[in-house]
């Protein structure tokens, strides 16, 4: 597994954005919510997330490119759409490791906060 020792923040546009669309959600995000984001703030997410990574898989390591990727939530936001645009719950995975006959839909927390970071992990985090 890839160790990632620093985490990306948002620019303050984007940011706003994502404020906006709770703000428009009343409070919450929806399973869906992931659909009504801008482009420029999922390509943001993107390219900061891939320097970040060094383009590489967050589970097996072999670099992205040339490679199926996706965009990949630690806690799943089906599961837990609160959590949807919390930068440090983003990364990226190849298909293989993503798919449901690798890594399956596991639930990663064990005990829900409102505030992310303190949530207790089923796995380390």
């Amino acid at each position: 597994m890839l160790n990632i020792t620093t985490r990306i923040s948002l620019s303050r546009a984007s940011s706003k954005f994502i404020s906006a669309l709770k703000t428009r959600q009343h409070g919450h995000f929806s399973q869906a919510s992931w659909g009504m984001i801008r482009n420029s703030v999922k390509n943001e997410f993107s390219r900061k997330l891939f320097a970040n990574q060094g383009l590489k898989c967050v589970y097996c390591e072999r670099y992205l490119i040339g490679l199926g990727h996706e965009m990949d939530h630690f806690a799943h936001k089906a599961d837990y759409p609160q959590f949807s645009f919390i930068p440090v719950n983003i990364f990226y995975s190849c298909k293989l490791c993503n798919s449901p006959e690798r890594k399956g839909q596991k639930n990663t927390i064990s005990n829900v906060m409102n505030n992310y970071n303190q949530c207790t992990f089923e796995i380390v985090h």
